[in-house]
């Protein structure tokens, strides 16, 4: 008696599969938005995490990508498995310092908004207006400048025309950018709000 297979139905996603990739959005979202209004933010803090995890990673697997790598015949596939390994581990060490910041990050506002506002008047380098649309709606409006003596930025729906202007005629020497700001820890500043002057009064305020 001929017995017939059943074709294999290909694999579905499950209901752990989705809360999965749900719990992985919410980190994402959660670790992206972290340290976004922080300015001055320690960026040695997030090097210090991401070679220390590099480290303690190739000690832990060293053993196992070396029998690996011994068990393959050529230099080329040598070469590409310790490319592909390495690269992996920088993707993982850097998601990781991350996400062991990301306590800090929120602790770091904490703090800040005990602290007085502050304002700091700062030059604007340059600005770009958003006109496009992408899948979360119209781009938005990034504004460039300098503080604290650090690069930073800030992104608006804001399309005024003074941006605009501003963005069209290069005439970014004309406006300033006006932060109220609290102070953080490790000497770094939360933005709580900013605004566009046309050329104010530098010497009443602080400036950057």
């Amino acid at each position: 008696m001929e017995t017939t297979e059943t074709p294999k139905q290909p694999n579905k996603l499950t209901w752990r599969d989705y809360v999965l990739i749900a719990v992985v959005v919410v980190v994402f979202l959660f670790v992206d938005n972290s340290h976004n209004d922080i300015l001055n933010y320690p960026v040695y803090l997030n090097w210090g995490f991401f070679v220390t995890l590099i480290a303690a990673v190739i000690v832990w697997r060293f053993r196992k990508f070396e029998k690996k790598y011994m068990a393959l015949q050529t230099t080329g596939d040598r070469l590409f498995y310790a490319l592909i390994c390495l690269a992996g581990v920088g993707a993982g060490a850097w998601v990781g310092a991350n996400l062991l910041l990301t306590p800090f990050n929120y602790y770091n506002v904490y703090v800040a908004r005990q602290s007085p506002m502050d304002s700091a008047i700062c030059n604007i380098d340059s600005a770009v207006v958003g006109d496009r649309n992408t899948v979360n709606g119209i781009e938005p409006s990034t504004i460039y400048f300098h503080a604290y003596n650090k690069p930073a930025e800030v992104q608006t729906q804001d399309y005024s025309s003074a941006l605009a202007y501003m963005h069209m005629l290069h005439s970014y020497s004309q406006y300033r950018i006006v932060l109220g700001v609290h102070k953080g820890l490790l000497d770094t500043w939360w933005l709580e709000k900013w605004s566009l002057r046309y050329n104010p009064p530098v010497s009443a305020h602080k400036s950057y």
